[in-house]
């Protein structure tokens, strides 16, 4: 039931994230409706990168964000990885701050692994 990616001696993190929303996709689940990404990892030419920036871009911010109530969670974010990379000072420092104003914030590696993490955030159906 994982995603996976087809050849994995080219992950990447867009590949997995892609894998992501292709397992979101198919979930007949209302909450997945609202699973959306920041593209933050998606390299732009220069032109259009300060584009962004100028239109409220921010460095560090998580990749998946799923902005559903469970428990005592205002929401989950996740920031999507592939080892061996690791989390940015930017990134980190997101994740901390989301998670002192209530979010689940987590790094997961791979879709599989962000894949388990949405279903446990949902709980069952």
């Amino acid at each position: 039931e994982g995603a996976g990616v087809k050849n994995p001696g080219s992950r990447s993190e867009y590949g997995e994230q892609c894998a992501v929303f292709e397992w979101a996709n198919r979930e007949i689940r209302w909450e997945t409706a609202y699973l959306f990404s920041t593209l933050n990892g998606v390299k732009l030419p220069v032109g259009l990168a300060v584009k962004c920036k100028r239109a409220g871009n921010r460095k560090g911010v998580p990749d998946i964000w799923l902005p559903v109530p469970r428990g005592d969670y205002h929401g989950l974010v996740i920031e999507l990885k592939v080892k061996p990379n690791k989390p940015t000072i930017e990134q980190t420092e997101w994740l901390e701050g989301l998670k002192a104003m209530g979010y689940k914030a987590l790094v997961c590696y791979g879709a599989d692994e962000a894949i388990a993490a949405i279903k446990d955030y949902l709980g069952p159906r």
